[in-house]
């Protein structure tokens, strides 16, 4: 429970300094989020997300927990995790 906390925590303050630089040029991915879902914007950034299933074929892909849900936004309830193998990157 832990390493989530810390994950979920990390990934908020990433997104955060990212909604305060020029995205152009750049791909917001929302890791985790099924490609019939993508692209979306988010709100309040108006950011566009895209799915990374097209970016990775390993990890496996679930929800935070639902007491957590109402505390944050779109891209942030879905995630992309790596419990198998030694090394997993994206291309």
């Amino acid at each position: 429970m832990e390493r989530r906390c810390m994950f979920i925590s990390s990934f908020v303050l990433i997104v955060q300094l990212v909604q305060a630089q020029d995205p152009t040029g750049f791909i917001n991915v929302d890791c985790g989020l099924p490609l019939r879902e993508s692209p979306y914007n988010s709100l309040p950034t108006g950011l566009a997300y895209t799915s990374d299933a097209d970016l990775v074929k390993s990890g496996k892909t679930s929800r935070i927990a639902k007491e957590f849900e109402p505390d944050y936004t779109k891209p942030i309830l879905k995630l992309r995790y790596f419990p198998d193998g030694l090394r997993n990157c994206y291309n």
